[in-house]
């Protein structure tokens, strides 16, 4: 399964380590059937309008990672956001990155 996750939660890094890669892609990138792991509202909404496809709020926790592993995260920086926020505020950037784990060699 492949997620879209806002940050990169700890509990999903392997306690042996790996490499983790993190590689910048376009919105128009993120695969449709990306499961959701966004779990704040309002980032749902600002990552909705960026991919112009409705990116539900899901308080899930994510696997850990496994050889070969590839998920999606839209980092968000900026100031915080306003309750209720559905756009960018004025300096902020939401970049969409390709997360691939491979496992440590020898591991």
């Amino acid at each position: 399964m492949t997620y879209l996750l806002n940050a990169i939660p700890g509990a999903i890094i392997p306690p042996e380590g790996g490499m983790i890669t993190l590689t910048p892609v376009r919105p128009a990138d993120v695969p449709a059937d990306v499961v959701s792991a966004i779990g704040h509202a309002d980032t749902a909404r600002l990552v909705s309008g960026l991919l112009g496809r409705t990116i539900p709020e899901n308080r899930i926790s994510v696997p850990e990672l496994r050889d070969g592993d590839r998920h999606y995260v839209a980092l968000y920086r900026g100031p915080r956001l306003p309750e209720g926020c559905t756009t960018l505020p004025s300096g902020a950037i939401l970049s969409f990155f390709r997360l691939e784990y491979r496992r440590k060699p020898g591991a």
